[in-house]
């Protein structure tokens, strides 16, 4: 119980700290990848002045997220596929966590420029995945080969910001922290009125 409970504490401080990154973030949000809607409950409640749409390809996972989220009046979820989202700047912010290792590595580019094309001018993109770098992403690798049957796809820190570049965003920060046993990747970037 206690590793729960230790593990548990250190992800919300985590996520505070992510969340002052945009204390006062007003518009809308799209949590791509949103599976059961863990985060976009997060940005939901941290975000009471903002419209947050979870979407996942997953119709099981949205239904779920659907059902815990009831209550809260600023949260939505749809079912949508990464590959064709349909979005046209709609969205002030994008979330893109947890995602990207989920999906080939030659894919991941078109991922980001559907996401690209979601955003509104100067819309941020918020990613945050499994640091590479790190020995402690054995214990994802671990995690999704016994829960969901794959293998992780990790790409490295630079790999990503060279392609969200080609892709045309600015990068405004770049990180890595740990959560207990994940270590994480965080790219925040801004969309470029032209690519």
């Amino acid at each position: 119980m206690y590793p729960r409970v230790r593990a548990q504490l250190r992800e919300k401080l985590q996520d505070k700290t992510i969340f002052n990154l945009f204390r006062q973030f007003r518009g809308d949000i799209l949590d791509l990848g949103c599976g059961y809607g863990t985060f976009s409950i997060k940005l939901a409640y941290n975000f009471k002045n903002a419209r947050v749409i979870g979407a996942d390809i997953n119709q099981e996972k949205i239904q779920w997220a659907k059902v815990a989220s009831k209550n809260i009046p600023n949260l939505e979820f749809e079912v949508r596929d990464a590959f064709s989202l349909g979005y046209k700047e709609l969205f002030d912010m994008v979330c893109l966590v947890d995602v990207l290792h989920h999906v080939p590595r030659k894919q991941h580019r078109s991922i980001f420029s559907n996401i690209h094309e979601a955003l509104k001018p100067n819309g941020i993109l918020f990613y945050r995945d499994i640091d590479t770098s790190h020995f402690l992403r054995h214990w994802n690798t671990l995690h999704d080969a016994l829960l969901n049957w794959t293998i992780p796809q990790y790409q490295d820190l630079q790999s990503t910001i060279l392609i969200l570049t080609l892709e045309g965003f600015l990068m405004l920060k770049s990180f890595e922290a740990r959560t207990f046993l994940y270590p994480y990747q965080y790219v925040i970037c801004q969309k470029k009125t032209e690519k």
